[in-house]
């Protein structure tokens, strides 16, 4: 879960960057490679194992799972996304 939270973290962090359009390309990057993680980690291990082997549609079918599952642990953990990144929260609410 610390991995987890720090990976998070620097997620939030780049979202704020990116608001601020202060990234170059290799932190863009960064930051990309980031949400994917993020996103990914929200899939079972079977659907992640699955992942790299699909077609280009089915894994943009499991990255938008990935995502949705994101958002509805970050409505259900509201306190920790408020700490690691306030103005999330506030659109949580």
């Amino acid at each position: 879960m610390q991995d987890f939270l720090f990976l998070l973290a620097f997620y939030y962090g780049c979202d704020l960057a990116v608001i601020e359009n202060r990234l170059s390309g290799s932190e863009l990057a960064a930051c990309l490679a980031a949400y994917e993680t993020v996103k990914l980690s929200f899939l079972t291990d079977e659907e992640r194992d699955a992942f790299e082997i699909r077609p280009p549609a089915e894994r943009l079918s499991l990255s938008q799972a990935g995502y949705r599952r994101f958002k509805a642990w970050e409505r259900d953990n509201s306190g920790i996304v408020a700490e690691l990144h306030p103005d999330r929260a506030l659109a949580l609410n």
